[in-house]
């Protein structure tokens, strides 16, 4: 398959292009409007009964296969393939199906790349001997917790958008993580409200925790490498909490409470890296109308961008 896939904006598959049989990912998406999503655990899903049998589906790849990708198959487990064959595989992408839990992958000691993007995951399990894992990528799914992560030591990258958790932990065994992305926890009683136990990640270069609850930058003092970091869409009211964040290179702060230039200054003005922010639907923004662009680019004159707009 070579097509670019196309798909209406503001679904879940927006950010996917297929090249050939691999897969790659726009994260940090734009995330649709979600403010009338109901608080309990009932979703509306278009009745699909799925596909009855996953035997034979792969029986034409020789066990020698790297990357295999099953999305739009229907399928509602991972039994019944014999994974177990496939001793080399790096890449197995199943997005967009009907899964409803991780199993079945315990002989997959090669695999670096798992995308279970867009399924209907509860628990985060069984995933304890995939020794090789780099990347996985469990948004749009059902899980409410961060669990049984503590194996994953080789893991960089990890996507968690869009699920109904509301508290950041359990993440302290994941040492080379580089890249969290945990934008759009947004069932309205159950968002992730605080920025916390994250010091354990001291490699950590991108973290992504827009459309959520958060009201406090903090706790960020451990993570000296970030290089982008994505608050967007917070109740956020005090730019503070950003002194050790010295290789920030982006920030990404639309859509908060922020109304102090002077906060803008103090935190990020001995930034020698900062090239680009995103201010704009901030009270700031919004009182100083046709001065904003000129007050930050003031304040801030190593920028190179403010908000979608290149500085001149």
């Amino acid at each position: 398959m070579t097509a670019e896939s196309t798909v209406p904006e503001g679904s879940a598959e927006e950010h996917t292009v297929r090249v050939g049989t691999d897969v790659r990912v726009a994260h940090h998406p734009t995330v649709p409007n979600q403010e009338g999503d109901a608080d309990s655990d009932e979703e509306v899903h278009v009745a699909d009964p799925g596909r009855e049998s996953n035997e034979g589906l792969l029986d034409d790849l020789p066990s020698d296969t790297e990357d295999i990708d099953l999305s739009h198959e229907r399928l509602k487990t991972l039994q019944g393939f014999g994974l177990e064959r496939f001793q080399t595989l790096q890449r197995l992408c199943l997005r967009q199906n009907l899964i409803s839990k991780i199993e079945c992958l315990d002989t997959l000691h090669a695999l670096e790349d798992l995308d279970l993007y867009d399924n209907r995951i509860t628990k985060i399990e069984n995933l304890q001997h995939l020794k090789s894992l780099k990347s996985l990528d469990l948004s749009y799914n059902k899980i409410r917790t961060i669990e049984n992560l503590d194996e994953l030591k080789t893991v960089t990258d990890l996507y968690l958008i869009a699920n109904k958790i509301s508290k950041i932990q359990n993440l302290e065994g994941l040492t080379n993580l580089t890249n969290l992305e945990l934008g759009a926890n947004r069932i309205r009683s159950n968002r992730i409200r605080k920025l916390e136990n994250l010091h354990h990640l001291t490699n950590l270069e991108e973290l992504y925790i827009s459309h959520n609850g958060i009201s406090k930058i903090e706790n960020l003092e451990g993570n000296t490498k970030l290089r982008v970091l994505d608050i967007g869409n917070n109740p956020i009211s005090k730019l503070e909490g950003l002194e050790a964040l010295t290789l920030l290179e982006e920030f990404w702060a639309s859509n908060n409470q922020f109304a102090s230039f002077e906060d803008v200054e103090s935190q990020l003005k001995s930034k020698p890296h900062l090239t680009t922010v995103y201010l704009e639907g901030n009270p700031l923004q919004k009182e100083a109308m046709a001065n904003y662009r000129l007050k930050i680019k003031t304040l801030l004159p190593q920028l190179k961008q403010i908000d979608a707009g290149l500085v001149r």
